[in-house]
């Protein structure tokens, strides 16, 4: 009786988050209310079931980002600027939790994987249709062939808020490469056990054809940064894959190095043979424009290390600007807008991320969920790659598929160690 309770309390707040995501994903200043809302279920599920929140490995690093969240908001100059952004990280941690408490058997974490590649394949069509023009952030040096393919895309304006004039090709590259790595890991997982499980050939053709969808998405947003972040991991995922069982541990400095020759042949193959020299002036002023971005971010960090200066409040810097919004650069960004506080305890989420990996992937017995883990960890490192030049900002709206990528890693690694 008590587990039918229980499951049924579950699924109610699993129901619940979905509800919240209008509220907190396009939030306003008359829906604050929605706060005592979810306050009052915390309420209640203590009175039900004895408790507010699962346990987990990274509870006191989302305690204190939480804390410093608060502490900067209250020491922001526009707090009003920082109600999306604090309210998007707040939803992104709900969820979180939620996740948790709802992985606890192997079915309801296939359950959660679905809905994670079927979410991540929506968002990537969202977002090549809603994509911004390329025209206004390429020229003759870049990839004139992406650009020709990109034009041929039809496009939809969904007019969605502080992107109305359309999606950042950059945010969607961030966000699939979160995505990407998992296909790929239970492409090979169904290839190399097709003896053992008895519809490998469905999952396996299914796996193969999406990933080669999302990498074809991934291309035509001519996201360079993207493109060799998940270079980089899926070329990591296969030396932990293949190599290191094998004890060939000496061949990641070829595999990597080999990887980088590749990305520069790539590159010069896709641009015009003649226009090399404009491609290398294009790049150069990327990097100087990438720099003069994150001497702000350095030096809001400096002046304001305790407090940060408030989320969302950085794009008012000058040399950022309102429609720049970021210094392009993650660990900078939130050290600019949370301080040196904010950005160790968003760390500390990252090492215990790691921490989970690492024990599911060399201590769990079930080659499946290792198989996961490796996919799930593949995006992280790939999107921590990606935002050294970029950012999809703490509490933006396509931060909601990181926070589902660590919910499902803490999910199996609870179920692993702590069933």
């Amino acid at each position: 009786m008590l587990d039918v309770k229980k499951n049924k309390l579950i699924w109610a707040q699993v129901l619940f988050m979905a509800g919240l995501a209008p509220f907190f994903i396009f939030p306003s200043l008359d829906r604050t209310w929605i706060l005592l809302v979810v306050g009052g279920w915390f309420v209640f599920k203590w009175k039900v079931s004895g408790r507010f929140l699962k346990r987990t490995v990274v509870d006191w690093a989302m305690f204190v980002l939480l804390l410093q969240i608060f502490i900067s908001t209250l020491g922001a100059e526009d707090c009003v600027l920082s109600v999306p952004k604090v309210t998007g990280v707040l939803y992104g941690i709900l969820v979180f939790y939620a996740l948790v408490e709802f992985l606890n058997s192997k079915k309801r974490i296939k359950m959660g994987l679905v809905v994670f590649l079927v979410g991540g394949i929506l968002l990537s069509l969202v977002g090549i249709l809603g994509m911004e023009s390329l025209e206004k952030k390429t020229n003759s040096a870049k990839l004139d062939f992406v650009l020709s393919l990109n034009e041929k895309i039809p496009k939809i304006n969904f007019s969605l808020p502080r992107a109305e004039e359309g999606i950042s090709p950059n945010a969607v590259g961030g966000t699939l490469v979160l995505v990407i790595p998992l296909f790929f890991a239970l492409m090979i997982y169904y290839r190399r056990h097709k003896r053992e499980e008895k519809s490998w050939a469905l999952f396996f053709w299914s796996s193969l054809v999406f990933f080669l969808l999302e990498i074809f998405i991934l291309f035509l947003t001519a996201s360079r940064g993207s493109w060799m972040a998940l270079t980089v991991a899926l070329a990591f995922m296969v030396w932990i894959y293949f190599l290191i069982p094998k004890k060939k541990a000496v061949w990641i400095g070829p595999l990597l190095g080999g990887v980088a020759v590749l990305l520069v042949l790539g590159y010069m193959a896709l641009i015009r043979t003649e226009n090399i020299g404009a491609a290398a002036d294009e790049l150069e002023g990327k990097y100087k424009g990438r720099q003069q971005a994150w001497s702000v971010g350095m030096r809001v960090a400096k002046e304001n290390p305790l407090t940060g200066l408030g989320m969302n409040n950085v794009r008012m810097e000058e040399g950022i600007g309102y429609d720049r919004a970021h210094v392009h650069n993650q660990m900078l960004n939130i050290a600019a807008e949370l301080g040196i506080p904010g950005l160790m305890a968003f760390l500390a989420v990252l090492s215990g991320v790691g921490f989970m990996v690492w024990r599911v992937w060399w201590q769990s017995r079930d080659s499946w969920m290792r198989a996961v883990v490796l996919g799930l960890a593949g995006g992280q490192l790939a999107h921590f790659i990606w935002g050294m030049g970029d950012t999809i900002t703490l509490g933006g709206k396509p931060g909601i598929v990181f926070w589902v990528s660590v919910g499902l890693i803490a999910g199996v690694y609870d179920l692993s160690f702590r069933a």
